[in-house]
C-alpha cells in the first residue's frame, strides 16, 4: 500500500480518537444534568459536543434521550433517526426509544411495525420482544402479546417488567394460576418498587377472587372456574379456591392473614411441582421457569422469609420481621444465590 495512503489513514484514525476523547467529558457533563432532570441544560451541553464531533452517534443518542424524557418525542425521533443511519453501537437502544416515542405520540401502528421489524433484525433481544408484546396488548391482541412477553422472559428472566406485564395479561384473560406465578416472580425480583403493591394486591385478588359465600348459608361456598376447564391448570385453579375456602374453617380461626397466605401459597407451589412431575412434555416459562423455582422455594423452608421479602415495603410488620430475623434472611438470600 502507498505510504502516503497509510499516513492519511493513520491521521484519520488519530483524528477520530482525538474527537472521541474530547467529546466524552462533555457528554458526561450533559448526563449529570440529565440525571438531575435538567434536560434543556443537558441538551445544550450535548450540542457543544457536536461542534467537536458532528457525527457522533453517542451524542445523537444522548440528545434524543433528553428530548424523550422532556416529553418532546418528535425531537427525540429526529435524533434517534440520526443514530439509526449511523448503524453503530447505540442502534438497539435508539430503536427501542424511537418505538416508545412513536407510541407516546399515538402512532401505535408505526411503533408496532418498527418493533416487528426490529425483532428480526436484532436476534434474541428481550427488550424488543417485551415492547412488541406491549404493542400487541395495546391492540388487544392478547395471544401475540403473551407470546412475545414469554419470549422476553425466556431470553432474560431477570427483567422484572416482563413478569409484571405477563401477570397483567394473564389476569385479564382470567388465567389465574399463570397470573399468580408471574406476579410472584415479579415481586421476587422487585419487592421494593412502587409497582410492587399493585402486584401484591392482584395476588390477593386472584387467591380469593373465584369463591363466594352463599347469602342464605354462610357454610356454603360457590366456586367459579375459568371457562376452559380442560386447561393444563384447571385442577390447580380448583385447588387454589379450596385452599382459600378453608381459611374460614375452625382449625384456621386463630391464624393470621400472614400465616394463611404462607401456608396456602406453600401448598399451592408444592401442588404445581407434583403436576410438573406428571407432565411428560413440559414446555414454556410456566413449566420450565416458574414452577421449578417456586416448588424448590416451597420445599426449602424459606417461605416465611420469602413472604416478608416480597412485602417489606407493603406490610409494616414485614420490615420489622426482616430487621429481627437477619439469620433467616441471610439463609434465604444464600438459597437464592445457590
Amino acid at each position: 500500500m502507498d505510504n502516503r495512503l497509510l499516513t492519511v489513514i493513520f491521521l484519520l484514525n488519530i483524528s477520530i480518537i482525538f474527537s472521541q476523547n474530547n467529546v466524552i467529558p462533555i457528554v458526561e457533563e450533559g448526563i449529570a444534568y440529565h440525571d438531575r432532570g435538567e434536560f434543556d441544560k443537558a441538551i445544550e451541553i450535548y450540542k457543544t459536543a457536536l461542534e467537536i464531533d458532528p457525527e457522533s452517534a453517542m451524542v445523537f443518542y444522548e440528545i434524543g434521550l433528553s428530548y424523550y424524557h422532556k416529553g418532546d418525542y418528535k425531537a427525540a425521533i429526529k435524533y434517534y433517526d440520526k443514530v439509526l443511519k449511523k448503524n453503530e453501537k447505540y442502534l438497539l437502544p435508539a430503536t427501542i426509544n424511537k418505538g416508545l416515542s412513536l407510541d407516546n405520540l399515538g402512532k401505535s401502528k408505526a411503533a408496532l411495525k418498527l418493533f416487528k421489524r426490529a425483532v428480526n433484525e436484532f436476534k434474541n433481544e428481550p427488550r424488543l420482544h417485551y415492547n412488541l408484546g406491549y404493542q400487541y396488548y395495546q391492540k388487544d391482541d392478547m395471544e401475540n402479546a403473551i407470546r412475545e412477553v414469554s419470549k422476553s422472559i425466556e431470553l432474560d428472566p431477570e427483567y422484572s417488567t416482563s413478569h409484571l406485564l405477563m401477570g397483567f395479561l394473564q389476569f385479564s384473560q382470567n388465567n389465574r394460576v399463570q397470573a399468580l406465578l408471574s406476579y410472584h416472580y415479579f415481586l421476587l425480583l422487585e419487592p421494593g418498587s412502587d409497582r410492587a403493591e399493585g402486584a401484591f394486591y392482584d395476588i390477593n385478588s386472584i387467591m380469593g377472587g373465584n369463591i363466594s359465600v352463599a347469602e342464605d348459608d354462610p357454610k356454603s361456598i360457590n366456586i367459579s372456574l375459568s371457562a376452559n376447564l380442560n386447561s393444563e391448570f384447571s385442577a390447580s385453579e380448583l385447588l387454589l379456591a379450596l385452599l382459600v375456602a378453608q381459611n374460614n374453617e375452625k382449625k384456621n380461626k386463630d391464624k393470621t392473614e400472614e400465616e394463611l397466605f404462607i401456608e396456602n401459597t406453600t401448598k399451592f407451589f408444592k401442588h404445581l411441582g407434583e403436576l410438573k412431575a406428571d407432565n411428560n412434555n413440559p414446555r414454556g416459562i410456566y413449566w420450565n421457569l416458574y414452577i421449578p423455582f417456586f416448588e424448590g422455594l416451597a420445599e426449602s423452608g424459606h417461605m416465611t422469609a420469602y413472604f416478608h421479602h416480597i412485602t417489606e415495603n407493603i406490610i409494616e410488620d414485614s420490615a420489622v420481621w426482616i430487621e429481627n430475623h437477619t439469620i433467616e434472611m441471610f439463609a434465604f438470600e444464600k438459597w437464592l444465590d445457590r
